[in-house]
């Protein structure tokens, strides 16, 4: 490591300071803004919202200043409950995030839906009566909460799709 101060820590000191590398403004802002959003996801919070359904954001997240990605994603709105580990200080898997965030939608368990894409968080939700759901990849995760909840996304993606103009006259088709 030498010429990067002798330690990893000091590579990284060096690297970030240098002017010609990566600059510390917005640094998640510019990571997360090539993240792309996961549409039928989102679309399906959409239609689960419009149907009358509840939703909160449990995210283990590393805070939201400067930059907060659910705005970024445009879901940030959806959500009448937000719970963000680096506020509470605490995180999934450790069960009181998942009661906190039961008594701040005001339900019981046995009325929610906890969506995850790490196994080991599902497992405390499930002990608390709540029914649990796998994230693996988006197609699957959302068929399985469209028939848990009897919502649909692609009618939620063709109103959103349609309603910003695109010119298709209708044209454009979203699988169901």
């Amino acid at each position: 490591m030498a010429g990067w101060g002798g330690s990893p820590v000091g590579a990284c000191r060096v690297l970030l300071a240098h002017p010609c590398r990566l600059g510390p403004d917005n640094l998640m802002g510019r990571a997360w803004s090539a993240v792309p959003t996961a549409r039928r996801m989102a679309a399906l919070a959409r239609a689960a919202k419009s149907a009358g359904y509840r939703l909160a954001l449990l995210s283990n997240s590393f805070g939201m200043d400067p930059f907060n990605p659910y705005e970024q994603a445009g879901i940030w709105g959806l959500f009448e409950v937000h719970i963000i580990s680096e506020q509470v200080r605490t995180a999934k898997p450790d069960p009181a995030i998942y009661e906190l965030t039961l008594e701040r939608l005001g339900l019981p368990a046995q009325a929610c839906v906890f969506v995850d894409d790490h196994p080991r968080n599902l497992p405390p939700a499930e002990a608390l009566g709540i029914t649990t759901v796998l994230a693996t990849d988006e197609a699957a995760t959302v068929a399985e909460l469209e028939a848990l909840l009897g919502v649909s996304a692609a009618r939620s993606v063709s109103r959103e799709h349609h309603a910003r103009g695109c010119g298709c006259g209708g044209r454009d088709r979203f699988p169901t």
